[in-house]
């Protein structure tokens, strides 16, 4: 099995940084051009614990995974007089 070729990464003897390999596409990048990947979880980003190219492999955290907060109820009304309908019929 061949290694994939570093494409977006150089060596560069007067400014050395490390190199990673993005977890998702596979492709040798520098390290701080990786970014974690979160996601929703409930009301909370979680993080998935895997290192992707932003430019390429990187995904927005999707809503429809969040969990929808709905307002509180109204105060009721106190003293609150209904109309008696079987009297009016």
């Amino acid at each position: 099995m061949s290694r994939r070729q570093a494409t977006r990464a150089f060596a560069d003897p007067t400014n050395p940084q490390a190199w990673a390999v993005c977890d998702r596409c596979g492709d040798w990048r520098f390290h701080h051009d990786l970014v974690w990947q979160h996601e929703w979880s409930g009301t909370h980003l979680y993080n998935k614990r895997i290192l992707v190219c932003y430019d390429k492999c990187y995904d927005t955290p999707q809503e429809q995974f969040r969990t929808i907060i709905l307002p509180p109820a109204p105060p009721p009304i106190l003293n609150a007089r209904p109309p008696n309908f079987a009297v009016e019929e």
